[in-house]
């Protein structure tokens, strides 16, 4: 067990000029310590003020030199980073990288060039070395020292080939070409790059200088439609899809073979179904299938103007076109896909026997099938929803020789057989469940937790108080004490790279992320799985993977709203890892992942508020908010927390119709069937951590009372007469995984 001690707070680190080099830490002035915690908040301004009344120090010119690069003042800042790369050794290289940044922006290029090849030179190892690599180019570039520069950028290019710098330090590369006087050069790079990274912003540039160079007489190539169609197609992959159509709108189609046409249309049916537009979908992939295109795209294009059918809402349509094609173009990549799509139709139809009509016939005319185990899966849901219940406790048992469907498997084996009335096996199978997967959705869902009153909660103290300080790790400590938080961070990935793979060393690094109130870094540092028993000695490990990050408000808002603290830490979890700035594809940001329109009507009832985006970013903003749009969600599903979680990440109108269409089953039934895999699998996943929470934290408290116990006594019902054999006894776990294909994505 990890020996636990008390410790300071890391506020008191390495201000003193003598502390950075002494075992133990000088505690700072009151001035420095207030400019450090605006400096953690990003008040430059704050801190420049506060550093006034501060005694002399090298870390007080640095943080003042810092302050002022932030609030763009940039001869101050090149003067106060200059004397603290002299004063401050143990941070040098971040004072040389930002005077030479300000001095960049002062067009003193020579003493740039000078700061960043001391940095270099003496520094390799330094997080900001890349960064200098590029700055270094950027001063040669500056200076119209073009054949060095060009060589510097190919440089970065080799050793660091990817990323958004790498495609930077290539457009610049490209604009060397001009100032060596080959323009034709030039134009050839950029246009490439035009071509190749469409989405960045690279590219907007590269048009730019292109347009200039054209009118300078160094006009481009016009692309041609094979260009036009990688461009377009490369911002498909990216999920760029309104970017993507644009582009394949703008080829031109006559004199072009027939085959590139229909390449082209089957990407702008695509496009247009990525983008919702299904009906201009379904018009285009039959447009396409008129003209009688080659075999392959024919058939991918019926299984696509199938699918866009059944998104329309014309799912009866789309089910006869899925079988259409299986029978008439059996040996089609796209037959297997589309009977199993097929069997979505009538699944989410309710038509359950018909579903596993056409799953038995996928899985007997294509038994090799990479489908194989998601069709084996919906297969025993079938037989399960048509009340074939000793069918369906057979087919889940032989999945649980599936390592990625066990879990699951156990759980709904021992189900089955509780609707037959088979007690004894069933309860065999929950147990293996509970022993192999101690803490997961299926077991608490079989096991009903209560509470247990009196009881203690496993972690009772910060962590912070418990994990002792690493040794080492000066430049991170120095950084955070500071309120540098994205350097520490910098420094601290580093040294989870290269350090320790385990024990007390990682603990160490865990409890610098926790300075920083960076959570979901902490729980990575361990590095490992999480434990398999709760209790003392694994308390430690439990509570950097399950922390109560910002648990006043939380506690605050659990309690205005009268809402479990678990549930509201299980949400947070779930939705952010407890990143105060998480900002997800779609737009919503902060810990509780809210959409900035929808925060803007909860806080003044309309859509018109400014600088929200930014207010989410706002624990206690953030977390009141979030509070109290799950509470609406239960007050509008009568307390149901299955309904309200799920409304939660899916909206109100999916949740209402899955609940009509779903109507009467169980609510593990329900959870199980949602038709959304994301939906369905946060929904558990939410309640697995709210449970985790109420042990580690609130044991006394009752657990969500969202489903009756597996347990529960329920009258047995006789499955349909077959000839399904007794029920056997399970095996014990695979030791490797057997029917683990990967499947296309189930259709929402």
């Amino acid at each position: 067990m990890y020996t636990r001690l008390l410790v300071a707070p890391l506020a008191c680190l390495l201000f003193a000029a003598s502390a950075f080099a002494q075992p133990t830490a000088a505690v700072p002035d009151a001035p420095l310590r207030n400019a450090a915690l605006r400096m953690k908040e990003k008040d430059y301004r704050a801190v420049r003020d506060e550093l006034r009344s501060a005694p002399p120090s090298p870390e007080r010119t640095f943080l003042d030199g810092v302050a002022a690069r932030r609030l763009e003042q940039w001869p101050e800042a090149s003067e106060l980073l200059g004397v603290a790369a002299k004063n401050l050794p143990l941070l040098a290289d971040y004072a040389l990288f930002w005077q030479a940044e300000a001095l960049m922006v002062a067009a003193r290029y020579d003493e740039a060039e000078e700061a960043l090849q001391r940095l270099v030179g003496t520094w390799p190892d330094s997080p900001t070395l890349r960064k200098a690599r590029m700055l270094l180019a950027d001063a040669l570039f500056a200076r119209k020292e073009y054949r060095q520069a060009h060589a510097s950028y190919i440089r970065f290019i080799e050793l660091y080939p990817s990323g958004t710098d790498s495609v930077t330090a290539t457009l610049k590369a490209a604009l060397c070409r001009e100032g060596l006087e080959d323009p034709g050069r030039a134009v050839q790079e950029l246009r490439a790059i035009w071509i190749a990274y469409p989405a960045s912003p690279v590219a907007e540039t590269a048009e730019q200088e292109l347009k200039r160079l054209e009118a300078l007489g160094f006009p481009a190539v016009p692309l041609t439609p094979d260009e036009l169609l990688k461009r377009g197609t490369t911002l498909y992959n990216l999920g760029k899809y309104e970017r993507a159509l644009a582009v394949f709108n703008t080829i031109p189609l006559k004199e072009q073979p027939a085959g590139f046409n229909d390449r082209v249309a089957l990407k702008v049916g695509e496009t247009l179904l990525k983008l919702r537009r299904y009906k201009d979908a379904a018009r285009t992939f039959s447009g396409l299938i008129e003209r009688e295109p080659k075999r392959e795209i024919a058939d991918e294009a019926r299984f696509l103007l199938s699918r866009a059918q059944d998104k329309a809402g014309n799912d009866d349509e789309a089910f006869l076109g899925f079988l259409q094609l299986a029978e008439t173009a059996p040996t089609s990549e796209w037959a297997d896909n589309a009977l199993l799509e097929a069997a979505f139709v009538r699944k989410f139809q309710g038509r359950y026997a018909e579903q596993l009509a056409v799953l038995e016939k996928l899985l007997t005319t294509y038994p090799g099938t990479k489908l194989k185990p998601r069709a084996l899966w919906e297969t025993a849901w079938a037989r399960y929803n048509t009340g074939d219940y000793r069918s369906a406790a057979e087919s889940f048992r032989l999945l649980t020789a599936s390592a990625d469907y066990r879990e699951r498997a156990l759980y709904w084996h021992g189900r089955s057989l509780q609707r037959t009335g088979e007690e004894t096996v069933a309860r065999q199978s929950l147990a293996m469940l509970a022993e192999e997967f101690p803490f997961s959705f299926y077991t608490f869902t079989a096991t009903a937790p209560a509470p247990q009153e009196g009881a203690m909660p496993l972690i009772a103290h910060d962590l912070r108080q418990i994990i002792a300080p690493p040794a080492g790790h000066e430049r991170a400590r120095a950084l955070i004490a500071m309120g540098l938080n994205d350097q520490a961070r910098s420094e601290l990935s580093l040294a989870r790279k290269n350090g320790p793979s385990r024990g007390k060393g990682l603990l160490g690094i865990a409890r610098l992320y926790l300075e920083m109130d960076d959570y979901s870094s902490a729980a990575a540092a361990l590095r490992g799985e999480q434990p398999r028993r709760m209790d003392g000695e694994t308390a430690t490990t439990w509570g950097l993977l399950y922390p109560r990050g910002f648990s006043e408000s939380v506690a605050a808002e659990a309690n205005r709203y009268t809402i479990p603290e678990e549930l509201i830490f299980g949400l947070i979890k779930a939705e952010s890892g407890f990143s105060p700035v998480a900002l997800s594809p779609v737009g919503a940001v902060g810990l509780m992942q809210l959409m900035p329109s929808t925060a803007k009507g909860m806080v003044n009832g309309s859509s018109t508020s400014t600088g929200i985006s930014l207010r989410l970013t706002d624990p206690a903003f953030n977390v009141g908010l979030g509070v109290r749009h799950l509470k609406d969600l239960l007050k509008q599903y009568n307390g149901n927390v299955v309904s309200a979680v799920a409304a939660y990440n899916a909206g109100s109108r999916p949740v209402d119709r899955w609940r009509r269409s779903l109507a009467g089953l169980r609510e593990d039934e329900f959870i199980e069937n949602i038709p959304y895999y994301e939906t369905r699998e946060y929904v558990k996943k939410v309640l697995t951590f709210a449970e985790v929470y109420r042990r580690l934290y609130r044991p006394a408290a009752p657990a969500l009372a969202f489903l009756p116990p597996v347990s529960a006594p329920e009258p047995p019902q006789p499955a349909p007469t077959n000839n399904a054999p007794p029920t056997a006894v399970l095996a014990s776990p695979p030791e490797a995984a057997v029917l683990t294909a990967p499947v296309r994505q189930q259709p929402e």
